[in-house]
């Protein structure tokens, strides 16, 4: 599925390009940028700042390889992330909720064994990584999860140093197991930048230590929209892009071969309370984008996405009944979508809800069947024979069976939460100049305007026989069509 269209594509990497060319990245570690310099990067020693020139990207794209693999101990099976999205264990918090106790405490040795061990056994799990810290091993906790990882699984892992004098002895580890690990390498490192565009002094000594031995690195860009990177999706995409690109460059460049991963685990600030929401909808959007543009250089991603910020499963089953109760005397059939969990107080209600109010109806919205429980494939596969999807404002029309999403708009205005008519045949969505729209989804359209009478249309919706269609705007103001679509 293709979320940016290809000129979108080459538009992110050429402000990537302008960046690093006029503003350049953060290098702090004093040999580095002397090797940089001696390289043909323009170095600013006091600054400690690096510019890339046009020579020099198209020198480490040419020997950046395009055929990394990642396989299991024996050098089989390798991870088939070429066909489809495979998942790894996430890491490496320093606390874990202790399942006897119920108490927050330190993690142990004893539980990256057992973290290790468990995604060792998990068949939707393809790469594994000690997902906690042995903080009963002090400052080597590195190398104590390295060794679990390779005696308690045989798939293929990934985890990191945190000196570079310990990554000589981490790479003996891996020969001790594996007899073909530049060949048919079954681990893979990861290093994260502070964005915009800048490694601890450490983490470049570790990358560079790593390359030298040949060990695939995985570029991880954590950019938060709002915060460390603009707020917009596109913005924090060029950013993220830049964060990545800069070491592609510089790695290759001094390491010519070294095989790269594009990661990025990325996500927005919530404005409203200053907390990281990994639930929110835009985090796997901007993610998105960034398995894009690795694609575009030719190189596998390590994304993440589909998080959930829930604390708790609990909240407004009470509410939702008395809804229910006022839907029913009115003629009304509640419907839930996503909206329905913009709480405050840390209060959300997700998977409860379905077990707790079986009669509610499921909403089109993927982004509350996730949060629900509920397996969107098999949900839109039952009901479902095409996708509706939106990218930087906008609208995408996709098959059911996949294949080449078809672009519905290229305005300035943003469209949002589109819905299909009951018959399939029409898309409605509400857009942020306070119209709705409509297009045929057989030819792709725009079959009707309509005016909202507000600034910004939150929501819009038919009803079940698909001859009213209705628009909620943020004045408060909902207007109800009488909808008679002309044929597609």
């Amino acid at each position: 599925m293709r979320v940016l269209p290809e000129s979108m594509e080459e538009l992110v990497h050429e402000k990537t390009v302008e960046i690093l060319t006029e503003v350049g990245f953060c290098v702090p570690e004093e040999g580095a940028l002397a090797r940089l310099k001696a390289a043909g990067f323009q170095v600013d020693d006091a600054a400690c700042m690096v510019r890339i020139t046009p020579e020099l990207l198209e020198r480490a794209l040419d020997t950046l390889p395009r055929d990394v693999r990642l396989y299991d101990r024996d050098g089989g099976s390798p991870v088939p992330y070429d066909r489809h999205s495979c998942f790894m264990g996430g890491g490496t918090p320093v606390n874990v909720l202790d399942l006897d106790t119920g108490q927050r405490r330190p993690a142990t040795h004893r539980d990256v064994v057992d973290l290790v061990r468990l995604q060792d056994a998990l068949p939707g799990v393809e790469v594994v990584r000690p997902t906690v810290t042995a903080t009963d091993w002090g400052p080597c906790s590195d190398l104590v999860e390295i060794a679990e990882l390779l005696r308690c699984t045989a798939k293929p892992g990934v985890h990191r140093c945190l000196s570079a004098d310990r990554v000589d002895a981490a790479v003996e580890m891996l020969d001790a197991v594996s007899g073909a690990r530049r060949s048919r390498p079954s681990f893979a490192t990861l290093y994260c930048p502070i964005s915009p565009g800048y490694f601890t002094p450490e983490n470049v000594r570790c990358m560079l230590r790593w390359a030298e031995h040949g060990v695939p690195i995985t570029l991880l860009s954590m950019a938060m929209g709002g915060a460390s990177a603009p707020a917009t999706l596109l913005g924090e995409l060029v950013v993220i892009n830049a964060d990545v690109l800069a070491w592609i460059v510089a790695l290759q460049i001094l390491h010519p071969g070294t095989p790269l991963l594009y990661g990025s685990v990325s996500a927005v600030l919530d404005m409203r309370t200053g907390l990281l929401p990994l639930g929110a909808p835009e985090r796997g959007m901007v993610n998105a984008g960034a398995a894009r543009m690795a694609r575009h250089y030719g190189i596998p991603s390590m994304c993440g996405g589909l998080s959930s910020d829930a604390k708790q499963l609990d909240a407004q089953a009470d509410l939702l009944r008395k809804i229910m109760a006022l839907g029913k005397t009115h003629g009304v059939t509640p419907n839930l979508h996503n909206h329905t969990y913009e709480v405050v107080d840390n209060l959300h209600d997700l998977k409860g809800t379905l077990a707790r109010i079986p009669d509610v109806k499921l909403g089109p919205d993927l982004n509350w069947l996730v949060r629900g429980g509920v397996d969107p494939v098999a949900f839109i596969r039952q009901y479902g024979k095409q996708i509706v999807f939106d990218i930087l404002g906008d609208l995408y029309l996709l098959p059911i069976e996949g294949g080449e999403a078809k672009a519905l708009t290229h305005s300035i205005a943003w469209e949002m939460q589109a819905r299909f008519s009951p018959d399939g045949k029409h898309l409605a969505a509400g857009l942020n100049d306070g119209t709705v729209r409509i297009w045929s989804c057989a030819t792709g359209e725009m079959v009707l305007v309509l005016d909202a009478g507000c600034r910004l249309v939150r929501d819009v919706t038919f009803s079940p026989s698909g001859h009213l269609l209705a628009s909620a705007g943020d004045n408060g103001l909902v207007k109800i069509w009488e909808y008679m679509p002309r044929a597609p």
